[in-house]
């Protein structure tokens, strides 16, 4: 049962939490494109450009990440990501010009193929042979209920107390779920041989 899971194996309860705040991280690049509009009124050619190199990173990273993950496991292709998510997340935070915005689409369109090639290949390394779908159902869960609440969150922020303080939590959440996820989640793939 999902109860009994969690309670046993404290490595995939561990990769959960990480996981819920990298999910809930996301709520920043919700309004990445609403952001750059209001504060430095680009164009919309300069927006499909923002889109030309999110697409372009997502898709070129892609072959990075798998076999990256199937050499030396998927955890490490999750870090990766997110301190790109982390680093994009600054860059946006601390912008003065529209040109920041290239390099901070970039980066997330590269740590949306991390989390796409990995986050669900990890929660097969995860699981038991007779548990699979047990685990992908929580797995699944726990990434896409978090990512569902995380826009909703940022713009009632981003109303309150403008989109620097959405970039801001948003930030410290991929922080948080990129420190999680380094110190206290172990390979699993590795952690099985180990056993």
């Amino acid at each position: 049962s999902i109860p009994r899971i969690l309670k046993i194996d404290h490595n995939f309860s561990n990769f959960l939490i990480a996981r819920s705040f990298l999910a809930l991280g996301m709520m920043g690049s919700s309004f990445y494109t609403v952001f750059v509009l209001s504060a430095f009124g680009v164009s919309d050619a300069t927006i499909a450009r923002y889109n030309a190199f999110l697409m372009g990173s997502q898709a070129l990273s892609n072959f990075l990440w798998g076999p990256l993950g199937d050499r030396v496991g998927h955890k490490l292709v999750l870090i990766l990501g997110a301190l790109l998510v982390v680093l994009s997340n600054l860059i946006v935070l601390l912008s003065s010009s529209y040109i920041d915005f290239f390099l901070a689409f970039a980066l997330f369109g590269a740590y949306y193929s991390a989390i796409s090639v990995a986050g669900v290949a990890i929660l097969l390394d995860f699981a038991p042979p007779k548990g699979k779908g047990d685990y992908l159902g929580v797995g699944s869960f726990v990434a896409g209920f978090p990512s569902f609440l995380a826009p909703l969150i940022g713009g009632k922020l981003a109303d309150l107390a403008g989109y620097r303080s959405t970039f801001l939590l948003s930030f410290l959440l991929n922080l948080a779920g990129f420190l999680w996820l380094f110190l206290g989640v172990k390979e699993p793939r590795a952690f099985k041989e180990g056993e």
